[in-house]
């Protein structure tokens, strides 16, 4: 679902930059330069590169029928490697070095918190791609997102688990990182609101690979349903791993 909102994510994006230069009608631009930053190596590079590609294919789209009234886009990307310190760096970067007046992402929402002080005090609109944190809704005038928050997701979710699936019992498998805690927290208060038990809350970190102690746990425990609250890289592997147990809890 999520690599499915990144490509919805793109298409928004570069029509909201075109949105936004388009009343340029009269100023001679040269060329119309936006920065973006995402994790282009590293272990994020798999969620940054289809991304990145994305708005490639867009801005060759959009210069191939003579730009945005008759002037061309360029993208300047930035590695974070999904870090916010480097993330702040490089926001700067593109700022002093580059003079964008816009910046794409970063992706993740540790790095778009980060981020977001930096685009207030120097005035730059950041336009975060897939930072579902909530937090970002209160950063202040500068900062918008294209991507469900994690708000949004876990009603979905947790509805879902509900009014389809009748789950009354759940556990919580999630990744520790604002990502990850931010969605935790709100799934967990929905269910409970909506009737339903918690039997367990296990996590991850991003460099795991293993996830058998956890999915035990939470199999020693008999809930009817497993929200796996990770990147779509980390629940393949658990969903393998899970299978591999005998678990055949639905997960969601």
């Amino acid at each position: 679902m999520k690599k499915n909102w990144i490509i919805i994510s793109i298409i928004v994006v570069l029509t909201l930059v075109i949105m936004i230069f388009v009343t340029q009608t009269k100023k001679d631009l040269g060329e119309i330069k936006i920065g973006a930053i995402m994790p282009l190596t590293g272990e994020l590079a798999t969620y940054g590169e289809p991304v990145k590609n994305g708005m490639e294919l867009a801005v060759e789209e959009i210069n191939a029928k003579g730009g945005i009234n008759g002037t061309l886009l360029r993208i300047i990307f930035e590695d974070d490697l999904g870090d916010p310190k480097t993330a702040v760096s490089a926001f700067n970067k593109l700022i002093d070095s580059e003079k964008v007046p816009i910046i794409l992402g970063p992706l993740t929402s540790g790095a778009s918190m980060a981020t977001a002080p930096v685009a207030e005090r120097r005035k730059v609109v950041q336009l975060s791609t897939i930072a579902g944190t909530i937090k970002l809704k209160y950063a202040g005038d500068y900062i918008f997102r294209v991507f469900a928050s994690d708000e949004l997701q876990a009603k979905a979710i947790v509805d879902k688990a509900i009014d389809i699936f009748g789950s009354k019992k759940a556990a919580i498998l999630y990744i520790n990182n604002a990502y990850g805690q931010g969605i935790k927290e709100i799934t967990e208060n929905r269910y409970i609101e909506r009737g339903g038990q918690l039997v367990a809350i296990e996590s991850f970190n991003e460099s795991d690979k293993d996830f058998r102690t956890q999915l035990i746990k939470i199999k020693n425990v008999k809930p009817d349903l497993i929200f796996c609250l990770s990147y779509w890289k980390e629940g393949a592997l658990i969903l393998v791993q899970a299978k591999e147990l005998g678990i055949d809890t639905k997960f969601l």
